[in-house]
């Protein structure tokens, strides 16, 4: 195993030299290699070294590592083998996912309501009736201003009890009729809708909270999750399908991930679990003191910390704004990703750039040090990089 472990290190690094990518910081490496298999999408030797690159666990790209024992290194290697085996599993079931998915999309009417068994109507009944508890309870609506929401809603459990490609979304399908049309749904007799209403991507401003907006994103992902709960006995429903359909329909995901991260699992499908799982952070355990940023502005990490504890929620209203300015200033990312571990001078001048250009001084309290928003400002800056990196590198994959 240890000799094993050696030749596929070694078979690792000769592929790298034979497609000239980038080893300075692993942003920079993931990145490169991601864009170039874009260009070389159907490349299986490019598309494995990815997938290689993204499952390592240090054993591969660490340029501070210290050396380990053969025993270590074999150790390594199986789980390297072990997260290959995982993702690729995964990838086979997000691909199923994908195609029953494409299959419930290109549906454009809505099929004619059957008739269903009398024996069928009762267990209709009990569930439009929690369906309408919940409406109500997620959208604040009274019995009096839903008049047609109970027979609206019987109507449509109907059609899922008779359409296989319709029950096995059910949670996502009645999400997606609520929260598209709320209120023609409680009022509108008769109400009907096109299915390609439903499916339809939504882009939501995530990271602009006017305090509404927030609140809105935070009951309707609750209302999702209680949707899946409620339904998740049902032999006939596919919840990792309606995980899939909610992470393509909408970003609410990333809103998710950034604010709450954890919760963030419960949404996801095997092969998003995966990703949100991921590492490709540029930081090595072992990094070479020169390259902190903490020692480039002679601070300590504590320092940093207690003002960030401090004012966290005067810190949380530039992040967001931070966000915003980078989204619109991509070359700040492509600045760092080249000098992570080669120019920690060429980062420090690009933050003091970044603080000047978004005009930073007037939105931080006094009482924070210059230094120690500069580091707030890298901080933000890694944290874009990071989701960025992530998401080629999932895009391409994909």
């Amino acid at each position: 195993m240890n000799q094993t472990a050696k030749e596929f290190k070694k078979n690792f690094y000769k592929t790298v030299e034979k497609y000239k990518l980038p080893l300075q910081n692993k942003s920079i490496f993931y990145y490169t290699l991601a864009d170039r298999l874009q260009e070389e999408s159907e490349n299986p030797e490019l598309r494995q070294l990815l997938i290689t690159s993204i499952c390592d666990n240090g054993y591969l790209l660490n340029q501070f590592s210290v050396s380990k024992t053969g025993e270590e290194a074999a150790g390594d290697y199986r789980q390297i083998q072990q997260k290959i085996t995982k993702y690729n599993h995964a990838y086979e079931s997000e691909q199923t996912l994908k195609q029953l998915w494409e299959q419930i999309i290109n549906r454009k009417t809505l099929p004619v309501l059957k008739s269903i068994p009398n024996v069928l109507h009762t267990t209709c009944q009990q569930e439009v009736e929690h369906l309408c508890y919940l409406y109500r309870k997620f959208f604040l609506v009274t019995d009096q201003n839903s008049p047609e929401l109970y027979n609206n809603l019987f109507t449509y459990v109907m059609l899922t009890k008779t359409y296989p490609d319709y029950r096995i979304i059910a949670p996502f399908f009645f999400y997606q009729i609520m929260v598209k049309h709320t209120k023609r749904l409680a009022t509108k007799s008769d109400f009907l809708f096109s299915p390609k209403s439903l499916w339809k991507y939504m882009n939501y401003n995530i990271f602009t909270n006017n305090e509404k907006n927030y609140k809105s994103y935070k009951r309707s992902c609750k209302l999702f999750k209680h949707l899946c709960k409620y339904y998740k006995t049902d032999i006939n429903i596919n919840i990792q399908l309606c995980r899939y359909g909610f992470c393509h329909s909408y970003n609410l995901i990333e809103w998710l991930e950034y604010f709450t991260s954890k919760k963030s699992r419960k949404f996801l499908t095997r092969l998003d679990k995966f990703y949100f799982d991921l590492d490709l952070n540029y930081l090595e355990p072992s990094e070479a003191e020169k390259y902190n940023i903490y020692s480039a502005y002679q601070m300590s990490e504590e320092e940093y910390t207690y003002y960030y504890l401090e004012y966290s929620d005067e810190l949380f209203d530039i992040e967001n704004y931070l966000k915003n300015y980078i989204d619109a200033h991509v070359e700040y990312l492509i600045i760092c990703m080249r000098n992570l571990y080669v120019d920690i001078t060429a980062i420090q001048n690009s933050l003091k750039e970044i603080y000047n250009d978004a005009k930073l001084k007037d939105l931080y309290p006094q009482m924070i040090p210059y230094k120690v928003r500069l580091v707030h400002v890298f901080e933000i800056l890694i944290t874009c990089l990071d989701m960025g990196v992530k998401a080629k590198v999932k895009k391409v994959l994909y």
